[in-house]
């Protein structure tokens, strides 16, 4: 199965799966996107969009987007009475 990123969202260059060597806090092995145009890392902590054991499973995060969702029955903007 091919992987197909979206474009980055921040500036519209294409984008590309790394698997950067473990670290010492964290020795497995984990999936991060990379922008190829701004460098933006995504998935590459917890803090920093989250970790995922899969290529599968970062580029579904990946090319999730706030518009894509269905916000229709969220009470977005709307004060409380």
């Amino acid at each position: 199965m091919q992987i197909v990123l979206k474009p980055c969202p921040f500036c519209g260059h294409e984008a590309s799966i790394e698997s950067p060597i473990g670290r010492l806090y964290s020795p497995a092995v984990r999936y991060s996107v990379v922008c190829n145009g701004c460098d933006l890392y995504f998935g590459y902590d917890i803090d920093y969009g989250g970790e995922f054991a899969t290529e599968e499973k970062a580029a579904e995060a990946w090319n999730r987007r706030a518009k894509d969702a269905d916000v229709t029955d969220m009470n977005v903007g709307k004060k409380e009475e």
